[in-house]
């Protein structure tokens, strides 16, 4: 009778952890194939791997891994909308992550693409007011940037001037031939 309990007990332990080693396997596949087919140029059917093991097991050692090749798939794209999306992922679930340096640096980069494309859309609409404000964000990021600084002062200089001119404009006509005569 101890010997038939032993059994149960000894069947039972084996039947508890060959899934997790055999699921722990099978990640390492997934994750395996994910970057076979990254290699290969299939890469719509490698995220489909990596999403996987994030959903199936974020527990795994591979789910970190996956979520890291997530993002850097996404910025190496310039698919920043999704990239926002897939950091934000990493960061709630990979906090202290192997990848998490990487994470940040890809990251700010994103953010400093994103603003400055922002200040070069405001400038091409003469938008004064919203270059300086998006090129005020890029120095917070990177303070060191000569040329955001110059860019900025240029913006801000254009921007007073518009406000001027707007101000101007809005005098009573009196006034502005009052003006007008004064600047002659």
């Amino acid at each position: 009778m101890k010997k038939y309990a032993i059994v149960l007990f000894l069947v039972g332990l084996a039947a508890f952890f060959v899934p997790s080693w055999t699921f722990a396997d099978s990640e390492l596949g997934t994750y395996k194939e994910g970057l076979n087919f990254l290699k290969q140029g299939k890469n719509e059917v490698a995220l489909l791997r990596f999403y996987r093991i994030v959903t199936d097991a974020p527990g795994s050692p591979y789910a970190e891994k996956s979520q890291f090749q997530i993002v850097e798939y996404f910025y190496n794209g310039k698919q920043y909308g999704q990239l926002e999306t897939e950091t934000a992922k990493y960061y709630a679930l990979f906090p202290h992550g192997e990848n998490i340096d990487r994470v940040n640096v890809i990251n700010k980069e994103s953010q400093l693409r994103l603003l400055h494309k922002k200040a070069q859309i405001a400038e091409v609409q003469s938008d004064w007011g919203n270059c300086a404000s998006a090129l005020k964000e890029v120095l917070v990021l990177s303070p060191q940037d000569a040329g955001s600084q110059d860019r900025l002062v240029q913006c801000e200089q254009k921007d007073q001037l518009q406000k001027a001119k707007a101000k101007a404009a809005a005098l009573p006509s009196e006034n502005k031939e009052f003006h007008s005569r004064i600047r002659k």
